[in-house]
């Protein structure tokens, strides 16, 4: 593998007169047989609304995929959801687990987001972040 390119920038906010922010960063592009296999990005700070993204997109589909399999199993008569104390089974539990699934996802990321934010706030303190990115569209 060798590095086809790295580049360093230095961003300012100028928009904002009270809080001037600079940010440096750089990026590596890593070439293995000619195809470009892995970016990585080195920054001070994530940005929360991607942070955000990240998070309740993989805890969205996850946790429906899992509440999907649960109410398959309700389905055929196990007792695998639940809503307000009482067991659904039947189409009934398969058309819960829809309902389930989307939402638990979405709280279960909003809370983990939280946690995540503070944490990594705290660690920019100490070292900056360091993000790979496998087989990047758009790289020519």
């Amino acid at each position: 593998m060798e590095v086809l390119e790295r580049r360093e920038f230095h961003l300012s906010n100028a928009h904002n007169k009270q809080i001037m922010s600079r940010a440096r960063a750089h990026w590596d592009v890593i070439q293995l047989n000619g195809d470009i296999y892995r970016m990585e990005i080195t920054a001070k700070k994530i940005s929360k609304k991607s942070l955000f993204k990240l998070l309740a997109i993989g805890f969205t589909f996850g946790v429906s995929i899992f509440a999907i399999l649960c109410g398959i199993a309700a389905l055929f008569g196990a007792e695998t959801v639940e809503w307000n104390g009482v067991y659904r089974t039947g189409v009934e539990g398969l058309f819960y687990s829809f309902l389930i699934g989307p939402v638990a996802g979405f709280f279960s990321a909003c809370f983990i987001w939280f946690f995540t934010v503070l944490g990594l706030w705290l660690y920019s303190f100490f070292k900056p972040i360091k993000v790979q990115f496998k087989e990047p569209i758009g790289q020519e």
